[in-house]
């Protein structure tokens, strides 16, 4: 999302598992985002940045140009509920915050602009 440097061992070990996958007749479903955001985003504020829906975009827009011809289904976000709710305003799930107020609807709605 935030750099041109992209990880040719996680692209070819995705490709292995997609293709591994539709060797076996499965479809694959990938998800963009299950509570796993990488620390540099979170050193930007995470889901609460603003900025953090243009980055998501071109992250999902890097996986559908690399996986798109072999993948059909896509989860953008794993229980953005969850996530926010949990991880920004209760500390339950990363990435711990205690925000009470409106940060979980922040989040929340940085998570639909990411769409």
């Amino acid at each position: 999302g935030m750099t041109q440097h992209v990880n040719q061992r996680g692209v070819q070990y995705y490709n292995r598992v997609i293709n591994d996958l539709l060797a076996c007749n499965v479809s694959p479903m990938v998800t963009l985002y299950h509570f796993d955001l990488p620390q540099a985003l979170h050193d930007l504020g995470g889901w609460k940045s603003p900025e953090i829906a243009t980055l998501f975009d071109n992250f999902a827009k890097f996986c559908f140009q690399t996986f798109g011809d072999r993948v059909k289904f896509w989860i953008t976000i794993n229980e953005p509920h969850i996530c926010a709710k949990l991880g920004y305003e209760d500390g339950i799930h990363a990435p711990g915050l205690k925000e009470k107020g409106t940060t979980a609807y922040l989040v929340g709605h940085n998570m639909l602009r990411a769409h």
